[in-house]
């Protein structure tokens, strides 16, 4: 009986699409990177800094009661009137000007989603070529971009209508100016719905970014087929794709753990560079100052302290290529393992 347990195991282990590609997949981003190539690997990051890094941000989530007791209920209403009152009155006076800058976010928003697009088909054109020229890569991938493009537009339209439905009590109350009546209790139902929507979303989007996207790059079509060449192999190997799901977040940990690693080890001679552009920056700042602007000088140095930043966040991401590189050549070495059993 235990003969044939460790048989079962064995070949479901085979059978395992997701184990079995990650030493080649480990193999294939190493031949790519090592021996380094630093034009290469130069190039490769600036095209991932396009393609929608990760993000993350601290909370801060301290209060002080001052030895005092918390409002009471009807205080509390109070408050939220007078919340709810003011904030309406501030947007009749500010709401055109506050509408005009979010639109004109929103399109830099939007600019910036269709680089990322088009950059995300370049970065798997530099690790299929083993090599990227930016102007002919982004002329070739533009049509695929555009199409990635349209995609999440109207994912993100969706979502904001479909949030926006959910929320909608809570957001018809507030401009009534009734935010203070409102039972919060509905927020609890509210938050569920909506993390439930973000799941799927999320899914599908998971689903897209590991085999559609690569299937769009290497049959050059646009989505819509892409994604009916998807389910095909996605109705015949589902468990596969299950399990490659589940071996992915877990490989999201392990590397998540080796930024932190990396970051640490890097630390000391970021700090010193960091401390180098400081320098340079106070020298400049009371350089000009000196010749009796200071105005001009604290804007340089503003400018500067911009150009500072994105150098370092270009600095990390070309040292951290190799694990986005990896995870790409894990997806697509994954879709050549369904279609090969198909």
């Amino acid at each position: 009986m235990q003969n044939i347990f460790i048989l079962d195991y064995t070949i479901y282990y085979k059978m395992a699409y997701a184990v079995d590609i990650i030493n080649d997949s480990f193999k294939k981003t190493k031949e790519l990177f090592f021996p380094i190539r630093f034009k290469y690997w130069v190039k490769m990051g600036f095209v991932n800094l396009f393609t929608g890094g990760n993000s993350g941000g601290l909370n801060d989530p301290r209060y002080s009661s001052n030895n005092k007791d918390f409002p009471s209920f009807a205080n509390l209403r109070d408050a939220l009137y007078q919340f709810n009152t003011k904030s309406l009155e501030f947007l009749s006076q500010y709401g055109l000007f506050i509408g005009i800058g979010a639109f004109f976010l929103y399109l830099i928003a939007l600019f910036f989603s269709y680089i990322s697009c088009v950059f995300t088909f370049m970065f798997i054109d530099g690790l299929v070529k083993k090599d990227i020229h930016i102007r002919k890569s982004f002329e070739q991938n533009n049509p695929l971009g555009l199409s990635l493009f349209f995609l999440r537009f109207i994912i993100g339209i969706v979502e904001l209508v479909i949030t926006f439905l959910i929320f909608s009590p809570l957001i018809l109350a507030f401009f009534r100016n009734e935010l203070s009546m409102f039972n919060f209790w509905l927020l609890i139902p509210m938050v569920l719905v909506w993390l439930l929507i973000v799941i799927v979303f999320g899914i599908f989007l998971f689903l897209v970014n590991s085999f559609v996207i690569p299937i769009m790059y290497f049959k050059k079509i646009p989505f819509i087929p892409a994604w009916k060449y998807f389910k095909k192999i996605a109705k015949k190997k589902f468990r596969e794709i299950v399990i490659y799901w589940l071996f992915s977040m877990i490989l999201v940990i392990g590397a998540s753990i080796l930024y932190l690693l990396l970051l640490l080890i890097a630390l000391i001679p970021l700090i010193l560079v960091l401390i180098v552009f400081v320098l340079i920056g106070v020298l400049t700042y009371f350089g000009i100052s000196a010749l009796g602007s200071e105005l001009v000088a604290l804007i340089t140095v503003i400018l500067y302290g911009i150009l500072v930043i994105l150098f370092l966040v270009f600095l990390i991401t070309v040292l951290f290529v190799p694990i986005p590189a990896f995870f790409r050549i894990y997806s697509i070495e994954m879709l050549k393992k369904l279609e090969s059993k198909t």
